[in-house]
C-alpha cells in the first residue's frame, strides 16, 4: 500500500466506516509504516486490523472471535 492521494484516503474512510460493511473483521496488509499510519488514522472501528505480513493477517482472520485481542501486528 503506497501513500495515497486525499481522494483515495476519503474513499478508504468511506469503505471502512460505512454501515454497509458486513464483515466482522477486516485485515489490511500494508508495506510502508507511513501508509499503515495513514490507514489506521481513518478508522477506530472494532475488528479492523493492519498487518505487515499477509500470513499473519490471514491467521488473524481465521482465529476464533474470542481469541482476538486487537492491535496492529
Amino acid at each position: 500500500m503506497k501513500i495515497q492521494s486525499q481522494e483515495r484516503v476519503q474513499d478508504f474512510a468511506r469503505l471502512v466506516g460505512g454501515d454497509d460493511i458486513r464483515s466482522k473483521r477486516l485485515a489490511f496488509v500494508t508495506g510502508a509504516s507511513l501508509a499503515r499510519i495513514q490507514a489506521k488514522r481513518l478508522t477506530d472501528r472494532p475488528g479492523v486490523e493492519f498487518f505487515s505480513n499477509p500470513d499473519t493477517a490471514l491467521n488473524w482472520l481465521r482465529e476464533p472471535e474470542a481469541a482476538i485481542d486487537g492491535g496492529a501486528r
